[in-house]
């Protein structure tokens, strides 16, 4: 007892000792750590409100599942569940399969200067709120606007595609991957150029083209990343963008892109009923959970591999 003892403060010791050493570093991660503490792990005990009667004043009153049985029995759940997920999956779609091609393609380019100015210019649009981007595409996409002109000079009547709920959906996804491309793209680029130079060179001698090195080198090599990414995604399956539908969502298109966070704001937090609200944030949450766990199951069992 005494010798797993002295072993135990050796290790406190230790971790105490490392910590000191690298003070620099968990400094800088401070504000990380905080911020999880703050808006992550201290909401998860806000949660319990989804099985109280909300009051401002006094104690809150248990209602068991009643609040859950009022978002399961809502008339326009079903249809708001399936525009969350439809929406969603577009979105995590193009947003996973495009930036690794746009890696590639960055990867593939030899002129320097130009990568450079392409990597820059593809990054901006990140910067940007949605209220800017939604700005810029309802200019080129309006009536009168950039795609109406092209329409016209071919003769083809033209209708404004961010009130036709048949390509709003379609807006909503690529205005995502116009603003992620670029900046989704970093991670796939590093991945890449962590790749051993001498597979590239022995590749080169042996005859391979530049398709067969993309194929058998490069996308093997990214493999694990882009697992990494799925996982990560899956997590956020019911969350479809609520600042991007906000404000993309006018009168004419509202019923086909109404998702689940739209419709907790509207009615849980505007009309002010909490525990509705939490009710429907926390069913999104155990959905996201059993997704990701769903997911790296099925990344190890394909890849082989953990996910970790």
């Amino acid at each position: 007892m005494q010798q797993s003892g002295v072993i135990r403060a050796r290790k406190k010791r230790s971790l105490a000792r490392r910590i000191w050493d690298y003070k620099v570093i968990y400094l800088m991660l401070l504000p990380t750590v905080l911020y999880f503490v703050l808006f992550k792990c201290k909401a998860v005990a806000g949660m319990s409100l989804a099985f109280y009667d909300y009051r401002p004043r006094g104690t809150n009153i248990y209602a068991g599942l009643k609040y859950f049985e009022q978002v399961f029995s809502s008339p326009t759940f079903g249809t708001i569940i399936l525009n969350t997920i439809k929406i969603s999956l577009l979105r995590m779609i193009l947003c996973w399969i495009f930036p690794v091609i746009f890696a590639i393609m960055q990867h593939e380019v030899q002129g320097k200067l130009f990568r450079k100015s392409v990597q820059v210019v593809s990054y901006l649009p990140h910067f940007l709120s949605w209220v800017v981007i939604f700005g810029i595409w309802n200019g080129a996409l309006q009536y009168g606007g950039l795609l109406n002109n092209i329409y016209d000079l071919f003769g083809i009547e033209y209708k404004n595609l961010m009130l036709n709920t048949k390509s709003i959906v379609g807006v909503i996804g690529l205005s995502t991957l116009w603003r992620n491309i670029g900046w989704d793209s970093i991670i796939y680029l590093a991945a890449i150029l962590a790749i051993d130079n001498t597979l590239f060179d022995a590749a080169t001698v042996d005859g391979a083209s530049r398709l067969q090195i993309i194929t058998h080198i490069i996308l093997p090599a990214i493999v694990p990343t882009m697992a990494t990414i799925l996982i990560l995604n899956c997590g956020s399956i019911l969350d479809a963008g609520v600042d991007q539908i906000l404000v993309f969502q006018n009168s004419a298109v509202q019923s086909t892109i109404e998702v689940l966070d739209t419709y907790v704001y509207r009615v849980g937090l505007i009309q002010g009923n909490y525990s509705f609200s939490t009710a429907a944030g926390l069913f999104k949450s155990v959905v996201g959970l059993i997704f990701v766990v769903a997911a790296r199951t099925a990344s190890s069992r394909i890849t082989g591999s953990n996910a970790n």
